[in-house]
């Protein structure tokens, strides 16, 4: 009987140890592709090819006055909130445009979707357009 628990629980491990990796696999993040052209200690200079982009425009000039409020608008858009009810995988990184006069925020589409291919956005406040390539200077951090 003590056998039969033993080679229970070793199945079980098992078993938990495999949906933890099915399940971490199909949560990762897609990343836009990028060119490393210099990389620093801190941060890295890197080419971004144009992409597909979801935008939203904002009147604020600093971050916390933009950031929470288009994130939520953006992240409706791609969980149901266009006109196919169609969920569209949320991408990195998010970017963000901070001027004296306004603001913006955009998720990168998937590459798998064109401008063309993508779902109307609800909010009419949201423009689905294509980013120009660019050069960006990239720190990392984890949110806050």
């Amino acid at each position: 009987m003590k056998t039969f628990y033993i080679i229970a629980s070793i199945g079980f491990l098992f078993l938990m140890i495999q949906s933890y990796k099915l399940l971490s696999n199909n949560l990762k993040t897609e990343n836009q592709k990028y060119r490393i052209v210099l990389k620093g200690a801190q941060f890295e200079i890197r080419f971004y090819p144009s992409a597909t982009i979801a935008k939203i425009y904002s009147s604020g000039t600093d971050y916390k006055s933009v950031s929470s409020s288009a994130f939520r608008k953006l992240a409706r858009y791609i969980f149901l909130g266009n006109d196919h009810r169609k969920s569209i995988s949320m991408m990195a990184p998010v970017r963000m445009e901070m001027s004296d006069k306004e603001s913006s925020m955009s998720f990168v589409m998937p590459e798998k979707y064109k401008e063309a291919d993508l779902p109307k956005p609800k909010d009419a406040n949201i423009h689905i357009v294509k980013s120009s390539p660019q050069y960006l200077a990239v720190i990392s951090f984890g949110g806050f």
